[in-house]
């Protein structure tokens, strides 16, 4: 491009990069000859994220959003009507809170800590104080409640496992105790608890049918009549690495970053001459001297803070939810001192988010959930032992209006030194989303209607009590990513080097007590881990356990072989580094 503004390329929700010669950023960003909704983008010269590109978020109501929002509140309002009666809906129906779940890639709870002390400010300001020092009642004086969740645990090791079970209830595998119904589409497979009213030994799936609004969190919310918004810092166009790739349901939401980054990343490959031979979803932008592009700017981690922000305001009318997936800390840098610089930095971005959201909301009607799916998994780091055990314990934390009628705040507090997972989010977001009768000490509002999906084994952090002796076995959580030392001894360094989504398994064993010889029962390699793989020795079938021609007592010889035996595991392991 010349230094004029005659050779422009310019990138809408609507349009893919087009030439837009002689019109002024104010003229785009205002529509002026084209359609504009949400964002514009323009480029002029030689094309630079930050120096040369124009880039405005302008979020602004849609009628049509919010005509459809309104007819799918006002069908919900039916259902209750035909089962309640249409004088107790009217006269009782309260409306949905507004909800934003944040989540942050790759943060373990040790990991926020250290590198977001701004955030951790904000929730120690509006932390809920529980009995003690002659105080009777848990209260929240500052109007918010922000509860902490020190036993969260994962329940798979990447985020596609972690994510299925926070927006949907379900697994990418069966689990044998419970009661699942199986769906599978293109080749994903997709497993979800039976519960609710609705028959599902009926339902007959032929992989075109939608399931979504039984399970999936963005078709709930939209049935609900939620206005929704899904966000990844990426173009996840084709991508593997996002949930509703990896399973049976659509993404079908309102609003979504998905444009934005798709065109960020096609004028990058464009000019770089390689935009027909990469994958947009591949395309990254931060360096090693910069562990965060700027897009004219603004960080990849404030576009999406930004675009949630201005939802909120042009849509204040309508109930909405938005989940937006921050890569901020998705950082597998060889460099130790690079890789939280990210996160540091988008440390600031979240504490100025959730400080503008809490003081423009006057009627306190949003509430937060600010969590991450997993520790650092990638890179070099896993190899060490802390971040091993660091990955198993996500960040959660909660933000709530303190005097909202759904919360009980005597379970809410202590629920934060309780086991949870995904699950229990989800179970949790349903019962924010459910429409209900106020007053009503039946609840009849929230078990009728609208509890499909919602995994049995989980709980309603708000208001159910955890029990101190839940295990993993009750939380569905796989032995391999258990938390819990009374329910595993295994929980030693292992090999695995966080390469991609897999780990190194340990080998398969073989045992002759006969020779008393140690050998592998299969070749060593780097496999995807199962929920059920574990690592097992197997002892060869003999006619004799002891050898009674040697002139070793039974102890001594069971020291030998024992000795043996570790010899050869060991022998076996040095062989693997060769």
């Amino acid at each position: 491009f010349q230094d004029d503004q005659s050779h422009c390329l310019c990138a809408t929700n609507e349009r893919e990069w087009f030439p837009c010669a002689n019109i002024t950023r104010e003229e785009f960003r205002e529509g002026v000859n084209f359609s504009v909704d949400n964002f514009s983008m323009r480029s002029c010269r030689n094309h630079d994220l930050d120096r040369s590109l124009e880039f405005d978020i302008h979020v602004k109501e849609n009628e049509l959003v919010s005509a459809n929002s309104s007819t799918r509140s006002k069908a919900t309002a039916k259902e209750m009507s035909d089962v309640y009666g249409d004088t107790e809906v009217r006269s009782s129906f309260q409306a949905q809170p507004n909800i934003i779940f944040l989540e942050i890639d790759s943060v373990s709870l040790s990991f926020s800590e250290r590198h977001f002390p701004r955030t951790w400010g904000l929730l120690n300001h509006h932390k809920i104080l529980t009995p003690n020092g002659g105080r009777t009642e848990t209260k929240c004086p500052t109007g918010w409640c922000a509860a902490t969740f020190n036993k969260t645990s994962v329940v798979g090791q990447n985020s596609i496992v972690n994510q299925l079970a926070a927006l949907s209830g379900c697994m990418d595998q069966p689990w044998d105790s419970e009661d699942m119904i199986h769906y599978s589409r293109d080749g994903k497979d997709t497993y979800c608890p039976k519960s609710g009213p609705f028959n599902y030994d009926e339902y007959n799936f032929d992989g075109d049918d939608d399931v979504s609004h039984f399970h999936w969190i963005f078709a709930v919310a939209r049935k609900l009549g939620y206005v929704t918004f899904f966000g990844e810092e990426f173009c996840y166009e084709d991508s593997p690495y996002v949930v509703q790739g990896q399973s049976v349901f659509d993404l079908d939401v309102d609003l979504s970053l998905e444009k934005i980054f798709c065109h960020l990343a096609r004028i990058e490959l464009m000019f770089d001459g390689l935009l027909n031979s990469e994958r947009l979803f591949g395309v990254e932008y931060d360096t090693k001297n910069i562990p965060d592009a700027c897009f004219d700017g603004k960080s990849r981690g404030d576009i999406g803070l930004e675009f949630i922000s201005q939802m909120w305001d042009a849509y204040s009318a309508r109930p909405k939810f938005a989940f937006l997936n921050a890569l901020a800390a998705h950082d597998y840098s060889l460099d130790a001192a690079h890789m939280p610089l990210g996160a540091e930095k988008y440390d600031k971005a979240v504490a100025g988010f959730l400080t503008k959201i809490m003081d423009s909301n006057e009627e306190k009607e949003t509430f937060i959930f600010l969590r991450s799916d997993h520790g650092l998994q990638g890179g070099p780091f896993p190899i060490e032992y802390s971040t091993q055990i660091e990955h198993m314990h996500p960040w959660t934390a909660i933000i709530t209006p303190s005097e909202h009628h759904t919360i009980d705040l005597a379970a809410f507090s202590s629920n934060q030194h309780r086991l949870i997972t995904g699950f229990d989010i989800y179970h949790t977001l349903r019962y924010l989303m459910s429409p209900r009768i106020a007053n009503n000490d039946e609840r009849k509002d929230f078990g009728v209607l609208f509890n499909e999906g919602i995994p049995p084994w989980s709980f309603n952090i708000f208001r159910d009590s955890i029990s101190t002796t839940r295990n993993c076995i009750d939380a569905k959580i796989p032995i391999d990513f258990c938390p819990c030392t009374s329910e595993r001894i295994d929980l030693n360094p292992n090999f695995y080097v966080g390469h991609s989504e897999k780990k190194l398994t340990h080998p398969e064993l073989e045992y002759d007590l006969n020779s008393t010889k140690f050998r592998a029962k299969r070749s060593f390699g780097v496999s995807k881990s199962t929920v059920h793989e574990r690592p097992s020795i197997h002892y060869k079938d003999t006619s004799s356990t002891l050898d009674c021609k040697s002139n070793l007592s039974i102890e001594a010889y069971i020291d030998k072989t024992v000795l043996d035996l570790i010899g050869e595991i060991s022998m076996s392991y040095k062989t693997l580094g060769k």
